[in-house]
Order: structure tokens, then sequence, then C-alpha cells
């Protein structure tokens, strides 16, 4: 029933909103990362790195705030090599999500290809034997293919679980965890 002061009917109009927006991100999502799945590595790589782009333009502001941070850090560099940097991490940004894509296709065979984990497993091992019956927390920064560093661990290491900061979307977080498990 509509009347002054009611808000009932628009908490019920935003949640439906709400989950409709969040639908459409899962579907966007599930395509987006099933295309990079299936394409050769570097049209996905282009594909990826084109979506970053169109994110950078709805979200003109994290593109501001990159600039701005550079320019705090680095006072002393030109622009252009401000710009570089800044182009270089949204293409590390690309590599990420390629890399997220193609998890099911990562094997001992390919990680060993890609990577020499032998320094970071030796380091997990000998913690591991110095504290036995302990947990090991490793804590990284969102720098590099740092969602790809917990797939490399688990194919060296063995069991390995990850807490990361969700996408405030229950249903793409849910998709999004399953899969990188």
């Amino acid at each position: 029933r509509f009347w002054p002061g009611n808000t009932r009917p628009a908490r019920i109009w935003n949640g439906l909103m709400r989950t409709v927006k969040e639908i459409l991100a899962l579907l966007f999502v599930k395509l987006f990362i099933g295309l990079l799945y299936l394409l050769p590595e570097r049209l996905a790589f282009l594909l990826s790195r084109a979506i970053i782009e169109v994110l950078l333009r709805l979200m003109a502001r994290a593109r501001a705030v990159a600039r701005r941070n550079l320019e705090i850090v680095f006072p002393e560099l030109p622009l252009a090599e401000r710009e570089r940097i800044m182009n270089e991490s949204f293409n590390v940004m690309a590599y990420n999500l390629l890399g997220y894509a193609r998890i099911p296709k990562l094997s001992l065979e390919r990680a060993k290809q890609l990577v020499d984990y032998s320094v970071p497993a030796g380091i997990l091992a000998r913690i591991r034997r110095d504290h036995p019956g302990k947990g090991v927390l490793v804590v990284t920064l969102h720098y590099g293919s740092f969602a790809s560093l917990v797939q490399f661990h688990a194919i060296f290491c063995g069991e390995i679980s990850m807490l990361a900061r969700g996408f405030d979307m229950p249903r793409v977080d849910r998709w999004w965890n399953k899969r990188r498990e």
C-alpha cells in the first residue's frame, strides 16, 4: 500500500533493482571470464585490457586516484613516465583477469613453465617444519598476479585457503570463489 511515510514499497523496489543488477553483473562476469578462457592468449589479453579500459572510463575517479598516487610517490618523474607506469599497472590488472580465467587450465607442467616457486615453497616448508601443527598466514598486496600466486602454491605445495574482499554482490562472490577453489 502506498501512503505518505510508507517506505516499504521503495525498499522492495530498491531490493529488486539490486537483485537485477547483481544478476546482470554475474551474467557479464561469466561471459567475460568464459571468453578469456576460450580465446587464444593474445586475443584474450587484448579483450581483458579493453574491459579494464571500459571499467576505468565508467569509474573515472579510479584513473584520477592512480594519477594522484603516482604524483605523490614519484613527484620527480615526468608526467609521461607516470602515465607509462599507470598504464603498465592496468596491463597487470588485465593479466590478473586472464590468469583467473585460465585457472582451470593450470597444470603442474604449465605452472613449472611460468614460475620458479622453489624459494617461496622452501620458506613455507621451513616455517612449517619449525612450527609443526601451526598454520601459516601469508599476506600479499594486490600487486602482480596475486590471485595466481594462490593457485601456484596449491599446485606446488598442496592445500591453501584464501581470504579476499568480495565484490559486495553475493551471487558474484559465490560464483567467483567456487571457481577459484
